[in-house]
């Protein structure tokens, strides 16, 4: 029987400089970079955002969990997918802080090292790798029980399958692997949450771009059942999330998209946030906050952009030049497109929102770092080893400096159970979410006798009726009291602020206990 072209294509052994799977060796250390990544996972306490993961997953059975799901109307409902995975999750891990946040390594890992197995040369799957562990975005949200660690990971298997599927010599039986692992990424980018399901259509964009016609002809000969499956499930995604919008699930309206937010995009997604201020303080004095930081930040800046542009330098050597740039206009498209959402309606577009593009990053950093170490002399040795050390200390400070701790609500919420246990009045104006996740018993008719009154943007004549409190529990003004009233009625009662915890502040009557 005639051989088709890919069986008699079949790649020889792998050696350090010819494309191949990566060297035993490689996968060890490979797994051993993407495992350090457990380092970013911490305990401490959860946050806003944390609070509606573990709230939905700790549901005891799925109907519950669907029902608690649709009742919320909000972004959750827009994440199917990984909703669905953390529900599961929590029966298995539990619904610790850790728990929650090491779920998402379940898929980063695994996307990283398939990333970066895609690359032709040795040095260039190493420099890859250690350009995504040592990226302090990456750090930031393994760190999260949010959806972004999981979106990253199935972003760099699309990613790599394409790779694969446009670059090399595959058997048939590797080519129907990598297809059934685009099929399965792009099915998860797409279920993960509605924005990934734009940055959906810049992969499909790339798969005609990259993979050579005869070979798309060949996938669709040999793995149509496939195709049309999926295609079946994304039709019925499709559907959910059209129904998702007519029931009026839509994120948070928190801020707007403007030119310093579209400048985050980049100082997130590039890794400058540890080596700057804490987003807490970021947020709540704006940009006069980098000043103590600007030196460091500078001379990182200039090392990543020397590092990204010998990326593009490389990339334009191994791919057609047209070839580049289309592949730049269809990444690029869904990301302008958010953008243009962002300042149409009230929407702040940030760098978690793209995600999906930190691939692209990732292979212009390692590209880069590879050119830069086997091919510069000691300059370039030197400015690779500058960027690894800025980088790592931006990750470890991600992890470990206190300015870059989420909203502590386990330190708020022991507060207010010890001015419980004191018999005084608390009032909360912080998350609710938050307030059950750390047990601390809200009132429900107001009274407060033994519970804690919940506030969220109350309005002045409440304030009037309620019983003076002994103690105020306040955090972030410009979500949960965005009028002013409340920090009118502290001003107006000479309120005193006995305790801050990271974006809280405990306001306590200059009258004592109540």
């Amino acid at each position: 029987m005639k051989q088709t072209t890919n069986e008699q294509a079949r790649p020889g052994p792998a050696t350090p400089d010819s494309p191949g799977p990566c060297l035993p060796g490689e996968w060890v250390l490979l797994w051993l970079l993407g495992l350090v990544l457990i380092l970013a996972v911490s305990q401490q306490s959860l946050w806003i955002d944390e609070f509606y993961t573990a709230s939905n997953s700790g549901h005891a059975s799925l109907r519950e969990w669907w029902q608690g799901l649709a009742t919320g109307l909000g972004s959750n409902l827009q994440t199917p997918c990984y909703m669905f995975f953390m529900w599961l999750w929590v029966k298995v891990a539990g619904d610790s802080e850790w728990a929650l946040r090491a779920a998402g390594l379940i898929w980063l890992v695994p996307g990283l090292v398939a990333m970066a197995s895609g690359f032709p040369r040795r040095t260039q799957r190493m420099a890859v790798m250690l350009a995504a562990v040592t990226s302090a975005f990456v750090w930031y949200y393994a760190g999260e029980a949010r959806p972004y660690a999981m979106q990253l990971g199935v972003s760099c298997l699309v990613f790599a399958a394409l790779h694969r599927l446009g670059r090399e010599e595959l058997s048939a039986r590797q080519q129907s692997r990598w297809l059934s692992g685009f099929l399965f990424g792009f099915f998860m980018l797409c279920g993960v949450n509605s924005i990934g399901a734009i940055f959906s259509i810049a992969a499909l964009a790339a798969a005609f771009i990259l993979i050579p016609r005869r070979r798309l002809l060949d996938l669709w000969k040999t793995g149509w059942r496939r195709l049309l499956l999926t295609g079946l499930l994304l039709l019925a995604l499709a559907l959910f999330y059209v129904w998702t919008l007519s029931v009026g699930a839509r994120a948070s309206a928190v801020g707007a998209t403007d030119w310093k937010t579209v400048a985050f995009v980049f100082y997130e997604q590039l890794g400058l946030t540890g080596l700057g201020p804490g987003r807490v303080e970021l947020r709540q004095a704006g940009i006069a906050t980098l000043r103590p930081y600007i030196i460091q930040l500078t001379v990182y800046v200039v090392l990543i952009s020397i590092v990204v542009a010998g990326g593009i330098r490389q990339a334009l050597r191994q791919r057609p030049a047209k070839q580049v740039c289309a592949l730049a206009l269809a990444v690029a498209l869904p990301a302008f497109f958010l953008f243009g959402v962002g300042f149409a309606v009230h929407f702040r577009v940030l760098g978690r929102h793209l995600t999906p593009l930190m691939p692209i990053w990732f292979s212009l950093m390692g590209l880069g770092l590879a050119s830069f170490w086997g091919g510069a002399g000691w300059m370039g040795r030197a400015v690779s080893a500058a960027y690894l050390v800025f980088s790592l200390g931006s990750c470890l400070s991600i992890r470990l400096a206190a300015r870059h701790e989420r909203d502590d609500y386990r330190d708020a919420a022991q507060y207010a159970k010890l001015a419980l246990r004191q018999n005084q009045v608390v009032w909360w104006n912080a998350d609710l979410e938050g307030a059950g996740y750390y047990k601390v018993p809200l009132a429900a008719n107001g009274d407060g006798e033994n519970t804690t009154i919940p506030l969220i943007n109350p309005p002045a004549d409440l304030l009037a009726r309620l019983k003076r409190p002994g103690v105020i529990i306040v955090s972030k003004p410009d979500v949960f009291d965005s009028s002013g009233t409340l920090a009118e009625y502290l001003a107006r009662n000479q309120y005193r602020a006995s305790a801050k915890f990271q974006a809280f502040t405990i306001w306590e009557s200059k009258e004592g206990k109540s």
